[in-house]
Protein backbone atom coordinates (compact mmCIF):
# COMPACT_ATOMS: atom_id res chain seq x y z
CA UNK A 1 0.00 0.00 0.00
CA UNK A 2 1.31 3.56 -0.43
CA UNK A 3 -1.47 5.56 1.40
CA UNK A 4 -2.77 5.95 4.94
CA UNK A 5 -1.10 4.20 7.95
CA UNK A 6 0.48 1.21 5.54
CA UNK A 7 2.81 3.49 4.51
CA UNK A 8 6.64 2.44 6.80
CA UNK A 9 7.43 5.28 8.17
CA UNK A 10 11.17 5.28 6.55
CA UNK A 11 10.09 5.38 2.99
CA UNK A 12 12.99 4.00 1.25
CA UNK A 13 12.27 0.75 2.78
CA UNK A 14 9.30 0.91 0.62
CA UNK A 15 11.84 0.52 -2.41
CA UNK A 16 13.72 -1.66 -3.90
CA UNK A 17 17.00 -2.09 -2.39
CA UNK A 18 18.74 -2.68 -5.25
CA UNK A 19 17.91 0.21 -7.10
CA UNK A 20 20.69 2.74 -7.80
CA UNK A 21 18.77 6.04 -7.34
CA UNK A 22 17.69 4.59 -3.69
CA UNK A 23 20.87 4.24 -2.50
CA UNK A 24 22.42 7.68 -4.35
CA UNK A 25 18.86 8.44 -2.14
CA UNK A 26 20.56 7.28 1.51
CA UNK A 27 24.09 8.52 0.32
CA UNK A 28 22.54 11.89 -0.19
CA UNK A 29 20.15 11.47 3.05
CA UNK A 30 23.66 10.10 4.99
CA UNK A 31 25.23 13.62 3.61
CA UNK A 32 22.17 15.43 5.01
CA UNK A 33 22.10 14.31 8.06
CA UNK A 34 26.32 15.34 8.79
CA UNK A 35 25.76 18.80 7.86
CA UNK A 36 22.61 19.66 9.62
CA UNK A 37 23.56 18.29 12.74
CA UNK A 38 25.59 21.01 13.92
CA UNK A 39 22.84 23.55 13.07
CA UNK A 40 20.59 21.08 15.18
CA UNK A 41 23.54 21.40 18.24
CA UNK A 42 23.78 24.98 18.11
CA UNK A 43 20.30 25.76 19.05
CA UNK A 44 19.47 22.99 21.50
CA UNK A 45 22.98 23.82 23.21
CA UNK A 46 22.17 27.85 23.54
CA UNK A 47 19.02 26.37 24.87
CA UNK A 48 20.41 24.32 27.64
CA UNK A 49 22.85 26.79 28.51
CA UNK A 50 20.25 29.51 28.87
CA UNK A 51 18.24 27.06 31.09
CA UNK A 52 21.55 26.20 33.38
CA UNK A 53 21.83 29.94 34.01
CA UNK A 54 18.17 30.67 35.00
CA UNK A 55 18.73 27.78 37.79
CA UNK A 56 22.26 28.52 38.76
CA UNK A 57 23.03 32.16 37.98
CA UNK A 58 24.84 33.80 35.10
CA UNK A 59 28.21 32.36 34.07
CA UNK A 60 29.65 35.56 34.32
CA UNK A 61 29.05 35.99 37.99
CA UNK A 62 30.88 32.63 38.66
CA UNK A 63 33.97 32.91 37.34
CA UNK A 64 36.10 34.46 33.90
CA UNK A 65 35.68 30.53 32.86
CA UNK A 66 32.67 29.31 33.96
CA UNK A 67 30.68 30.00 30.99
CA UNK A 68 33.45 27.81 28.44
CA UNK A 69 32.88 25.23 31.00
CA UNK A 70 29.38 25.01 30.65
CA UNK A 71 29.81 25.13 27.41
CA UNK A 72 32.31 21.91 26.89
CA UNK A 73 30.38 20.21 29.68
CA UNK A 74 27.18 20.15 27.89
CA UNK A 75 28.93 19.40 24.43
CA UNK A 76 30.53 17.15 26.48
CA UNK A 77 26.96 14.99 27.34
CA UNK A 78 25.11 16.31 24.30
CA UNK A 79 27.79 14.55 22.17
CA UNK A 80 27.63 10.91 22.81
CA UNK A 81 23.45 11.08 23.88
CA UNK A 82 22.95 12.03 20.30
CA UNK A 83 25.09 9.28 19.22
CA UNK A 84 23.52 6.73 21.31
CA UNK A 85 20.66 7.46 19.87
CA UNK A 86 21.19 7.27 16.27
CA UNK A 87 22.91 3.82 17.78
CA UNK A 88 19.72 2.71 19.13
CA UNK A 89 16.90 3.72 17.51
CA UNK A 90 15.82 1.28 14.75
CA UNK A 91 12.94 3.30 13.04
CA UNK A 92 13.43 6.39 11.25
CA UNK A 93 9.59 7.20 12.28
CA UNK A 94 10.04 8.04 15.83
CA UNK A 95 13.69 10.28 15.22
CA UNK A 96 11.41 12.54 12.57
CA UNK A 97 8.73 12.25 15.15
CA UNK A 98 10.48 13.65 18.04
CA UNK A 99 12.13 16.48 15.88
CA UNK A 100 8.33 16.82 14.08
CA UNK A 101 6.90 17.44 17.72
CA UNK A 102 9.93 19.72 18.87
CA UNK A 103 9.38 22.31 16.02
CA UNK A 104 12.65 21.42 14.61
CA UNK A 105 12.71 22.31 11.00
Amino acid sequence: ATYGNMVEPDLLKGYPQDFVAVQLTRFFFAVLATISYPLQVHPSRASIMALWSLAAGPAHLQGPRAERRRFWVITAVWVPLSFLVAVTVTDLGIVLGIVGATGST
